[in-house]
């Protein structure tokens, strides 16, 4: 279909506007109603397609999108699409009428509408390229006394073991890391799997928490049904925080002998505050702030009007792994990751990083550090070619 048409019109949603699950509705059904709107627009999401939609009217009180997406005209200049999203607004956008069975023209003066772009490194003709793999080269570790880093994150995902439920199961698992972790609690959290049908499932499920203290744990490992995890706010060194791993994906192998890894990934996540947020402009490399810049000499500087800004991005990796980043300025009491990251009384800038692998390799705590320790060299690489010197200064290094 799309070799053969160059645009795709359907309605935005699959259906109207539905009523709101009422008070005390269970999870699922809140899940249900913001699931069952994604079929004619996540797909292309996917694919690369960019999107408008045009509101068309009203149907029984409730409005109605038409949403047209590009077909074989992703490749066609910005221009052409506009135009013809500006075609449709003036030709295509009506309402029905009072009278039933019949329908009319509406004169618009403005008519307002969204434009999804997104992003494709294969476009020819528009400077854009096939994107290079990184080549991170071996960087000297430099410590950083006051390091800013907000948190550490490492988790391998194995297919689920039902026993981990068990109290008894839990208590093995426990022991071998009392000593380090002698806190225990447990949480139920819930958990959402998508399916063909589009119907959410939405499950409970039981995670054990173990903290070196019980108020403002600085360490704290996780353990649910088909994951584990470790994470810090108290980040020492690269070496300090894989010998950790090593005990505690050891004790994982041991204790329930999961039959594979399916993902691990590690992410690190820095935050810049107080007299540091003054200073980003030293701190970070230019072409890392944007317009955030205090050198860029655009007019107006768009810089100074910025409340919340958040850049995401999706490098191409070692060995084709792809490594998200994100990075921007969060106003006071804000955050885009409330598991992860708290929120701060005071503006903040933040660099988050995250690697993880893509296939299942079988479950070996040794195997499994080694691609922990290529992970934490590749985003250390990244982190510093986008700090400057000043930064690790700032923080008490010495480059």
């Amino acid at each position: 279909m799309f070799g053969a048409y160059d645009l795709l019109l359907m309605p935005t949603l699959p259906m109207k506007a539905t009523p709101l699950p009422p008070p005390g509705a269970p999870l699922a059904l809140y899940c249900q109603r913001a699931f069952e709107m994604l079929p004619n627009t996540a797909p292309f999401d996917v694919t690369g397609h960019p999107a408008t939609s045009l509101p068309c009217g009203m149907s029984d009180g409730l409005p109605v999108g038409l949403g047209r997406e590009v077909a074989r005209g992703r490749h066609l200049p910005h221009r052409r699409r506009l135009r013809a999203g500006r075609r449709l607004a003036q030709h295509v956008a009506v309402r029905p009428s009072e009278q039933p069975r019949t329908w009319r023209r509406i004169s618009f003066k403005r008519i307002d509408f969204t434009l999804y772009f997104t992003p494709w490194s294969r476009q020819e003709g528009s400077g854009m390229k096939e994107p290079r793999p990184l080549n991170p080269t071996p960087v000297r570790e430099v410590p950083l006394p006051n390091a800013p880093l907000a948190r550490v994150v490492a988790q391998a995902r194995f297919p689920p073991i039902l026993s981990i439920r068990n109290p008894d199961w839990a208590a093995a698992f426990q022991e071998e890391l009392r000593e380090t972790y002698p806190h225990l609690g447990k949480e139920q959290v819930h958990r959402i799997e998508l399916n063909a049908s589009q119907t959410p499932n939405v499950s409970q499920d039981l995670v054990w928490r173990l903290a070196d203290s019980e108020q403002g744990p600085r360490w704290r490992v996780s353990l649910g049904e088909g994951f584990v995890s470790l994470e810090t706010s108290d980040y020492d060194s690269r070496q300090d925080f894989l010998d950790r791993l090593r005990v505690v994906l050891a004790t994982v192998e041991d204790t329930f002998k999961p039959a594979d890894a399916q993902r691990l990934g590690l992410r690190y996540i820095s935050r810049l505050t107080d007299d540091a947020t003054e200073r980003v402009g030293e701190l970070i490399r230019p072409e890392v702030l944007g317009i955030m810049d205090p050198a860029c000499d655009s007019s107006p500087k768009l810089g100074d009007s910025i409340i919340f800004m958040m850049t995401e991005t999706r490098f191409l990796g070692p060995d084709g792994r792809p490594i998200q980043g994100r990075w921007g300025a969060l106003p006071p009491n804000t955050t885009y990751d409330p598991n992860t990251l708290e929120p701060v009384t005071g503006p903040s800038w933040v660099l988050d990083l995250d690697m993880a692998t893509s296939a299942p390799s079988p479950f070996s705590t040794e195997d499994l550090l080694t691609t922990a320790g290529s992970f934490a060299e590749s985003l250390y690489w990244l982190f510093r070619q986008m700090v400057t010197d000043e930064f690790l200064q700032f923080h008490g290094g010495e480059p």
